[in-house]
């Protein structure tokens, strides 16, 4: 707004100055607004930035994990629990995959070796006594738990 303006419509000197006071405080107040909301989005976008940055860390870090199961698997590691802990281990940057797997393979050779066929492994069963039952008061839990009691002589 031009003070020109003003007085070209014929506003005598006080009015144009209170006009253009108010105007001032007006044009002030607009532009704190729009710098707090500029500082408002800048930093709304520094946390996406930070975001993104996380996420895309933390997709690196699981198609490394993944690559390093993969090795780990191909190398033949069978114990899934040694698989698992030893795909976190691979998956830091830098580290190589072939050597990191001869030194498993000399620290944990169980680890690789490979799985019995399922009908070869041993079954764990408590025999049952016979005509036991649950209400028993020499034997309160039943048939599965006299295997662990003994006898009375």
């Amino acid at each position: 707004m031009k003070r020109e303006f003003l007085e070209g419509l014929g506003l005598d000197k006080t009015a144009v100055d209170a006009v253009m006071a108010e105007y001032g405080r007006g044009v002030e107040a607009a532009k704190a607004f729009e710098a707090g909301r500029l500082e408002e989005l800048e930093a709304s976008l520094a946390a996406a930035r930070a975001e993104a940055e996380a996420l895309r860390e933390a997709e690196a870090l699981r198609l490394r994990t993944e690559e390093a199961e993969a090795e780990l698997k191909k190398a033949g590691m069978t114990s899934p629990l040694a698989l698992e802990a030893a795909s976190k281990r691979l998956s830091v940057p830098g580290c190589d995959f072939k050597t990191a797997i001869a030194e498993l393979r000399e620290l944990d050779p169980y680890a690789f070796e490979p799985k019995p066929p399922a009908g070869t492994l041993p079954v764990f069963s408590a025999p049952a006594r016979p005509g036991g039952s649950g209400s028993d008061p020499l034997y309160p839990g039943g048939a599965p738990l006299y295997s662990f009691r003994r006898e009375p002589k």
